[in-house]
């Protein structure tokens, strides 16, 4: 059987050769691998800055249509409060509004094909607002508690506290995790029929499925972690859902979600 195909989104940065600026896609080599070493192949594609929303949609739909799963990366930028349904104040990271559309239209096409999701970090929490929830703007300012740890990502620092039934409590064989954290901003409404997953010990929401575990996130950066459940299990989870419905499939209902406010875009 061939390997299934993930799209991987990608950020959006500027490099610079000769005083001339050229715009590139960057991702941590971490996720391609970590997607590949379960099972499947990697395709990071990223946002175009001059695109327009309906070819944003465009390309969307024309990756979707060849990919059997999506990861959404997440990366050290916030969603536009009045996009995420965050309370203004406390810090507020330069959202990247090209790379959100772009990520939002991919998830309106997966849905639509019917294909797996896994957020990372921030990719968890665009799952959440795109699904019907919303965010808690800044841990520190609103809940006194801090997720952003000081030494190596690739250490644990705190544990999860895992909802038992679920897929990811099975594939970790235990009641908690240890996980690596690099975030202010959480998920703090739940969207509608969507289930938690795991906790912090603080309380903070730290994963999150759909209530089938076909669309799933994940507040850590587990390809980062040096093996066991806590790196392997989001990744082992989203392969498998793609290998079981590896061609996808067109869903004709248009679910997608309007995407951002026009005061959230720059």
């Amino acid at each position: 059987m061939p390997l299934p195909r993930i799209l991987i989104t990608t950020d959006l940065d500027t490099t610079w050769r000769r005083d001339v600026p050229f715009s590139v896609w960057s991702l941590k080599q971490a996720v391609a691998r970590a997607v590949e070493a379960a099972g499947a192949l990697p395709w990071p594609v990223g946002p175009q800055p001059e695109d327009r929303d309906e070819r944003i949609a465009a390309r969307a739909a024309s990756f979707a249509a060849e990919v059997h799963g999506v990861v959404v990366s997440g990366g050290a930028f916030d969603i536009p409060p009045a996009w995420s349904g965050a309370r203004p104040g406390g810090r507020l990271d330069g959202p990247k509004p090209a790379r959100t559309r772009f990520e939002w239209s991919v998830l309106d096409a997966a849905h639509r094909r019917g294909l797996p999701v896994l957020g990372l970090c921030g990719g968890m929490q665009l799952l959440a607002v795109w699904a019907g929830g919303g965010l808690l703007g800044d841990l520190q300012a609103e809940r006194g508690v801090d997720h952003e740890q000081p030494d190596s990502p690739r250490s644990p620092s705190h544990s999860v506290e895992l909802t038992q039934g679920t897929w990811l409590s099975r594939r970790a064989a235990a009641g908690s995790l240890r996980v690596n954290s690099s975030h202010h901003q959480a998920v703090d409404r739940m969207p509608p029929e969507w289930r938690i997953l795991g906790r912090a010990p603080d309380g903070t929401i730290e994963a999150i499925d759909d209530g089938r575990g076909w669309w799933c996130g994940v507040q850590w950066h587990p390809e980062l972690l040096e093996g066991g459940p806590a790196a392997e299990a989001p990744f082992s989870q989203l392969v498998s859902a793609a290998r079981r419905d590896g061609s996808g499939h067109e869903d004709p209902g248009d679910r997608s979600r309007s995407g951002p406010p026009r005061s959230g875009r720059s």
